[in-house]
């Protein structure tokens, strides 16, 4: 059996964060959540999960953002997929360049397919 991974889930949409972190954490992650970039940033001052499920549009910090403020060291240590509703080719480009792994839309994955991913990528 796989160890479980320490996820970050940030997500602005409070039912799509719950969700996540539900399906998730039954398969026995260990979850924890922020409702916008600033949030996470703060999470990530502190703590290094091994999983980073990020939102790319949120208030107050945008996903994109997030990334550009990580160093190069937390990214190492760090699985970054970013997440979308929007399907925007130069917007993949860029977070895959500031450090994003894996791009994934939204619309293309629900929360059970979310884990597969998530376990099949880790």
């Amino acid at each position: 059996m796989k160890k479980p991974l320490n996820i970050l889930i940030v997500e602005d949409e409070r039912d799509l964060r719950d969700a996540y972190e539900l399906v998730l954490k039954g398969s026995g992650n260990v979850i924890s959540t922020a409702s916008d970039g600033s949030q996470a940033v703060e999470f990530l001052s502190k703590k290094t999960p091994d999983v980073l499920l990020l939102d790319v549009y949120m208030p107050v910090m945008n996903g994109e953002q997030v990334l550009k403020s990580l160093s190069e060291s937390q990214k190492k240590n760090l699985k970054i997929i970013v997440f979308s509703n929007m399907s925007d080719q130069n917007l993949e480009q860029r977070l895959l360049e500031s450090g994003a792994d894996q791009f994934v839309l939204k619309s293309g994955v629900n929360p059970i397919q979310l884990v597969k991913l998530i376990d099949d990528f880790c």
